[in-house]
């Protein structure tokens, strides 16, 4: 079960997560939780419909943050295609939800995911990161293993980004230098 959340607009680029998915029209056992909407909510639904993927997803919308963690809880994997950001919020409540992160490497969230806790998909054009995106979701998918390694690596990651921590580690290196 996998969850895609935010806006719907071109940075957040929905539609590579659709055509990712489109490598899996034929397999009941993949699901995708949209969560969100916006201004291509509609193109985007088109295109999962072009995409012969329509009966592997569920449209949420917009949800009060309880009900979109709850949907999120019951996923399996976060997949991440936005083109450009920091660490986004969405990332560090999949982490803490134990879902490992699907997502590009580049800006924050190639750094915040690693190989403990995620897959990164190469950033240079849209069909490698489709591709990227979809291989990703085949090695989830297939390898147990992998899955549950990074499931657990997620948790201990979300714990590594928060701010407690990260203070703490300022504090100890501001320490560290004035002694």
């Amino acid at each position: 079960r996998l969850v895609w959340s935010g806006l719907h607009t071109p940075g957040k680029a929905l539609p590579l997560a659709l055509g990712a998915l489109a490598h899996f029209a034929d397999h009941p056992g993949i699901h995708l939780d949209i969560l969100g909407a916006g201004p291509m909510s509609e193109a985007c639904k088109r295109l999962a419909l072009r995409l012969h993927v329509d009966h592997l997803v569920t449209w949420h919308g917009r949800l009060p943050l309880s009900e979109a963690l709850a949907v999120m809880s019951k996923g399996h994997v976060l997949l991440h295609t936005s083109l450009s950001e920091g660490t986004p919020t969405v990332i560090l409540e999949a982490l803490s939800l134990g879902l490992p992160v699907v997502c590009h490497d580049a800006c924050g969230m190639g750094i915040a995911i690693d190989q403990r806790c995620g897959l990164k998909v190469p950033f240079v054009d849209p069909e490698t990161s489709i591709q990227g995106f979809s291989r990703a979701i085949e090695q989830l998918a297939s390898n147990q293993e992998l899955y549950d390694r990074l499931s657990n690596g997620a948790i201990e990651r979300a714990h590594d980004l928060t701010w407690d921590t990260k203070v703490q580690r300022f504090s100890d290196a501001y320490l560290a230098v004035c002694q």
